[in-house]
């Protein structure tokens, strides 16, 4: 008997211990974060475009498959993957390593039409069991008005006044840790440089959360 009970909890460390990937975690994650779609209907996205490494390949899939999201791009070794399809926009999510042991995986929707604006932003901490959400303003700062800089308050109203359109979206990372927030997006730079100080911030990561970085213009 002591021996089964070695074995059942050997087993037991060795199936939470299993490292996972972010395909994996595609197909596992709650149906909310990715347009409710089906565990069957995110199996036929991996097996058909697991190894996309461009727009065309997803193209081509969507096309040859008669499916109706596929991959643009597929990173297990930095975990990271990116998903278009049938709506005007696209899906990008990845993961970070804890101290903890734990994983934070987030999936960050933009939508687009007739700007493109952040339609959905989820995290969660995942224990090798089960995925936590995690509310975003726990996990990023708000940084919208920081690219006003100094004085924002009056430049804010003098921008505002001018129904200049601005939004703040996000790249997860592909390389790195930090998230880059992408302030503007929609008019020429010069417009924007009468009244910020820049159009992207880093956010650096900090173990399980991450703080602001320099603004700057993106080159």
């Amino acid at each position: 008997m002591k021996h089964l009970y070695l074995l059942l909890f050997f087993l037991s460390f060795n199936t939470i211990g299993i490292s996972q990937n972010i395909l994996e975690f595609f197909e596992r994650v709650p149906d909310s974060s990715l347009l409710h779609l089906t565990k069957q209907e995110r199996k036929d996205i991996v097996k058909y475009s697991k190894d996309n490494t461009s727009e065309d390949d997803a193209i081509s899939d969507l096309m040859d498959n008669k499916i109706e999201y596929a991959f643009s791009a597929v990173d297990l070794k930095n975990g990271y993957i990116k998903l278009v399809g049938s709506f005007p926009g696209h899906i990008q999510m990845c993961y970070w390593n804890m101290q903890n042991g734990n994983k934070l995986i987030a999936i960050y929707l933009e939508e687009c039409g007739p700007v493109c604006f952040n339609g959905q932003l989820d995290f969660y901490e995942f224990n090798g069991i089960e995925f936590k959400p995690i509310e975003a303003r726990n996990i990023i700062p708000e940084v919208y008005n920081d690219f006003f800089g100094e004085n924002s308050k009056s430049k804010i109203e003098a921008f505002n006044n001018e129904e200049i359109v601005a939004t703040l979206l996000f790249e997860l990372p592909r390389k790195g840790k930090n998230i880059v927030a992408k302030w503007g997006n929609e008019e020429r730079e010069e417009i924007y440089k009468r009244y910020v100080i820049g159009n992207r911030m880093d956010l650096i990561w900090n173990d399980g959360k991450f703080e602001k970085g320099k603004i700057y213009w993106e080159k």
